[in-house]
Formats: C-alpha cells, sequence, structure tokens
C-alpha cells in the first residue's frame, strides 16, 4: 500500500516522536528549536535536578544490561553527572530496582534465545517514506528514533522496552511512543515476525507490556498510523510560527523569545 506523505511532513523531516510533539503543542517553540534561526536556549530544562537524575538512571542502566556490573555501572554513569550529592543519593535509590531489572532480563534472554549479538541498547534507527532502514542521520529520512533497549527473540519477535524513571503512569500513555518503536523496530529488522513492547517504570519496578503485534499488523495498521500521527502533528507547520499556550510553557526554555512571556 503506498502511503501519501504531506510535502510539508516530509520536507521537514527527520521525524522523531519528540520533535512531532513540539510542533503539535506549539509551532515556535518548533521554530526556535528547529527552525532555519535556531535560538540558544536560556532555561536549559535538562538541567534540572528531576532530568539529570533520569539521565544518569538511564545511563546506569545502559551500562549494567551491557553486562557491566551494577554497582560499577552506577559509579560510572555517576562520575559522568556531574551530579550533587543529593542527587547522586537520589540516583543510588534506584540502585535495586535495576539490580533486579538486570537479572530479570538475564533470565529474559536465556528463556527466549536472545543471542548476544541480538542485544541493542540506546540503539539508533532511521526510517525512509517507504519504510526502509536507513542511516538514522538521513536528511531524507522520514522518522528515526533511540530505542533503549532491543531483543530479537529465537523465535523471530523484536522485544522493545523503554526506560522511564519519573512516576509511573498507565501503560495507555505510552501508546503513541510504542506504536513508533514498532515501526522502527520492523524497518530495522523486516523479517521478524511481531513486536512486543514494554515499559520499564524503573521507579517502581514495574514492568507493563504491551500485547504482541504481528508484522502484519504494523504494516496494515501502524504505518498508516504513523503517517496520520504525523500529518496531523505538523499541521502546524502550514502556518506562520506562532505561540500556543499550555502546560509545556512551564518547561520551555525559549521564554527569553517568546511574545507571550518576554516582558512578564
Amino acid at each position: 500500500m503506498d502511503l501519501v506523505i504531506p510535502e510539508y511532513v516530509q520536507k521537514n523531516g527527520p521525524w522523531s516522536f519528540s520533535k512531532a510533539g513540539v510542533i503539535a503543542k506549539c509551532s515556535l517553540q518548533y521554530d526556535y528549536k528547529y527552525g532555519p534561526d535556531k535560538k540558544t536556549f536560556t532555561e536549559e530544562i535538562s538541567s534540572t535536578a528531576d532530568s539529570r537524575i533520569g539521565v544518569v538512571v538511564h545511563k546506569a542502566l545502559e551500562f549494567a544490561l551491557d553486562d557491566m556490573p551494577v554497582k560499577k555501572a552506577f559509579q560510572f554513569a555517576i562520575d559522568q553527572g556531574e551530579l550533587t550529592n543529593d542527587e547522586t543519593e537520589k540516583v543510588m535509590s534506584f540502585y535495586d530496582q535495576v539490580d533486579k531489572f538486570v537479572a530479570r532480563m538475564a533470565a529474559f534472554r536465556l528463556k527466549h534465545g536472545v543471542r548476544k549479538q541480538n542485544v541493542m541498547i540506546e540503539h539508533k534507527i532511521g526510517m525512509s517514506p517507504t519504510f526502509k532502514p536507513v542511516h538514522f542521520f538521513e536528511k531524507t529520512g522520514l522518522f528515526r528514533g533511540v530505542l533503549d533497549y532491543m531483543l530479537l527473540t529465537g523465535r523471530g519477535d523484536a522485544v522493545v522496552i523503554d526506560h522511564k524513571s519519573g512516576k509511573q503512569k498507565e501503560l495507555e500513555h505510552y501508546a503513541d511512543q510504542c506504536k513508533a518503536y514498532c515501526v522502527l523496530a520492523l524497518a530495522y529488522r523486516p523479517e521478524i515476525k511481531g513486536v512486543q513492547t514494554a515499559i520499564n517504570f524503573v521507579q517502581t519496578d514495574k514492568l507493563l507490556w504491551n500485547p504482541r503485534v504481528t508484522a502484519e499488523t504494523i504494516r496494515a495498521e501502524y504505518h498508516p498510523w504513523l503517517v496520520k500521527f504525523l500529518e496531523e502533528s505538523c499541521k502546524g507547520l502550514e502556518k506562520p510560527p506562532a505561540p500556543t499556550e499550555g502546560w509545556w510553557c512551564g518547561w520551555c526554555g525559549y521564554k527569553a523569545f517568546c511574545p507571550n512571556f518576554k516582558n512578564k
């Protein structure tokens, strides 16, 4: 099935789930971040304590899942994080959860016949407008993403797990993101039979699974969904950039440039 991708989507790619989320919320923020005259952050959101802690926990998970001892993985991640003492203590509060998750994944890999070469950590995947794999930085690509943890099982399926270090939310909250991961996984390995996604809530040590989706369902339903998702998310590109206020304003690093806030 040939899918028609609008020009305004195509020419502004490659898209990621987060990039599409920016334009869907505020076209001015998108212009400041991705437009031809990019602005410099004045309030870099990644400098907040919660963000710094989340980045370091993700790093510790990354190292530990790559067979580094968990204690060493945490120390290595903390050494790279430039954290305060209080932030370091909060990172260490995730230790037991990470230790259990790594052990759980080792058992999962053994049970499902996952070979070492079929374990992918922080794996970058790019996809063309025809849903074929391309280089992550390919400018003509349609969509791309970094998958926290992907496994290829002995039965020919892909398992994609995304780590969340913040508060646990309902799985439905991540439904679109998980669909996008299914599309990317199939683009990367078109021979797989199906994809199963899950969210690893590190703070609560909960691993919540979505139902397995067949490759046929991804091609027949998720491919059109992704095109529609991008089409709807990116409609703001059809008009001149304009500010749209919402909860996201509290997390925006461009208030100094925004006409709705710079004089407040």
